[in-house]
């Protein structure tokens, strides 16, 4: 909870009682956590992810992205949104692929649709074309939330490598 005070003073100034008032905060800590989770895991990838890119959607832009070589392969580096589009199209070998479909179709206006819709994560696996042409099974999770300093809904774009494992 969050509680504010307030002297109540009568016409001569003097303190007659003190009028407190809390309010519930579990939601808005509970945003805050998890959007410190989700900052946390961006710059602190684990071992299997090559990527996180962490998106404004309401300023649309990128905020912040990290990247890590695995098996000698990595990921391009993006600076904008476009560029991160065009990557990521151009990089999915099935074009008909739900991660095809999703990039295709990403823009501030359907990811806000995602949001609103109450859905705040999705995920998929894809074949992907990487930086030295080889091409490795990677998944993607997309995870929804709120900067609590800000208010702006972003997104969180991350992806792992699966590739070992989708070829057992």
């Amino acid at each position: 909870g969050s509680t504010s005070k307030y002297v109540i003073k009568d016409e001569q100034n003097n303190s007659l009682a003190i009028f407190g008032i809390i309010k519930d905060v579990t939601k808005e800590f509970a945003f805050r956590q998890h959007f410190q989770h989700e900052l946390k895991l961006l710059f602190n990838l684990p071992e299997n992810a090559y990527a996180s890119v962490f998106l404004d959607i309401d300023d649309w832009q990128i905020v912040g992205q990290l990247r890590q070589p695995i098996h000698k392969t990595m990921m391009h580096e993006v600076h904008t949104v476009s560029s991160l589009l065009d990557n990521a199209i151009q990089s999915i070998v099935d074009v008909n692929s739900p991660a095809a479909q999703f990039y295709k179709n990403f823009t501030a206006e359907n990811l806000l649709n995602i949001y609103a819709s109450g859905s705040n994560n999705l995920h998929f696996e894809y074949l992907r074309r990487m930086l030295d042409g080889s091409k490795h099974w990677v998944y993607n999770n997309i995870q929804f939330v709120v900067d609590t300093e800000s208010a702006h809904r972003c997104v969180m774009l991350s992806a792992y490598d699966i590739d070992e494992k989708k070829k057992k």
